[in-house]
């Protein structure tokens, strides 16, 4: 994955076979977000679950939090889930602050979401995670 510059973006798809991987890195915010949704709507069309690896994003406004709450409300709505993996100090923070973690679960790894949706299956508690 490119390291984006200030104020910019990039994403990188990745199949984990159980998952799809959305890797995030640089900024989320108004002027971006619109891409985020796209990316999330491409992975959706590919696997139950995404993981939305966060350990290359710098930033995270309001617009992005709304993106990630959006897709996971319409993929709970067919049983599936978004979960976030390895945020920042920083990036964890803003997801507390908004209780995020209560609406999608947060790992502190990638590997860390893949042990617990391997553990988990794909039981009904999915479907209410975040509806």
């Amino acid at each position: 994955m490119n390291r984006p510059r200030d104020n910019e973006s990039s994403y990188e798809q990745r199949d984990l076979g159980d998952a799809m991987c959305l890797a995030l890195a640089g900024d989320i915010d108004l002027d971006n977000a619109s891409l985020l949704r796209a990316h999330l709507q491409t992975a959706a069309q590919t696997r139950e679950t995404i993981i939305v690896d966060l350990t290359g994003l710098r930033y995270l406004d309001s617009s992005g939090v709304n993106v990630l709450l959006d897709g996971q409300r319409k993929l709970a709505l067919g049983g599936r889930m978004i979960v976030l993996a390895a945020p920042s100090p920083t990036i964890r923070k803003i997801l507390s602050l908004l209780h995020l973690e209560e609406l999608i679960p947060v790992f502190s790894s990638v590997e860390e979401a893949l042990t617990y949706l391997r553990a988990a299956g794909h039981s009904e508690e999915f479907a209410l995670v975040g509806s």
